[in-house]
């Protein structure tokens, strides 16, 4: 790990100067010190995170996310195109390891402490992969694109759930569980809106577009009843 916290902090030196070629081998040699069977020498390959053993996750999930940041600044600073195609591997990866992370924490505290830095890791993730969908409209990119937002909105819905929980301590849990699960049933259905909108599937929209807004309505209806039955609390 210590190897590890040395490459990076050099990687980040460079990246600081623009010096992303050197930076993205620094990158790559932090990540092999994290991931006991991972010995590519090529810096574009990446470890095969759902086989891989990982040392330290969190620090893996940083290097990750730092290695295609500098892909996307590398490409945009006249880097070659693949470098732009390296990036949206590398945030595939970084995904995989997101969900691996999350299965393996058991409270939920710990996957709370997960929420920190994923939000912004799914928006560029989707905006890499709407600016490979531009170069080339016959790929999965788009459909990858949908998928990260769409993972983005569950980040940010488990955050909310994680305010919301702190907010409202001290109400009954049977209603604080009725209240998540609209929450859940909402995300839901922006999900399914989303894959409607992508198949073109117009004939359903309107069906699940109601749903989502009685789903909402029943939500604001029961937050004002918390306002109302315990002021104390929510204000």
């Amino acid at each position: 790990v210590d190897q590890s916290l040395a490459e990076e902090g050099l990687a980040n030196v460079y990246a600081d100067q623009k010096k992303y070629k050197v930076a993205l081998a620094y990158y790559h040699q932090a990540i092999k010190s994290l991931c006991l069977h991972f010995d590519a020498e090529e810096v574009a390959q990446l470890p095969i995170i759902s086989q891989e053993v990982i040392i330290d996750p969190a620090s893996l999930q940083r290097l990750l996310a730092a290695k295609a940041d500098v892909l996307v600044q590398y490409y945009h600073a006249g880097g070659e195109a693949k470098n732009l195609l390296q990036a949206h591997r590398t945030y595939q990866a970084l995904d995989t390891l997101i969900v691996k992370m999350r299965q393996s924490y058991e409270s939920n505290i710990s996957r709370y402490d997960l929420v920190e830095g994923t939000i912004a890791t799914y928006e560029k993730a989707a905006l890499t992969a709407l600016a490979l969908h531009e170069q080339n409209p016959s790929a999965n990119y788009l459909e990858a694109a949908f998928e990260f937002s769409s993972k983005n909105k569950a980040i940010v819905l488990l955050e909310g759930l994680q305010e919301e929980n702190a907010k409202f301590a001290g109400i009954p849990k049977a209603l604080l569980k009725e209240e998540n699960d609209l929450k859940r049933e909402y995300y839901q259905i922006e999900t399914q809106l989303y894959e409607l909108e992508l198949n073109q599937e117009d004939s359903l929209l309107a069906v699940y577009e109601q749903k989502r807004f009685e789903v909402d309505r029943a939500h604001q209806r029961l937050i004002e009843q918390f306002e109302e039955n315990y002021p104390s609390i929510t204000n």
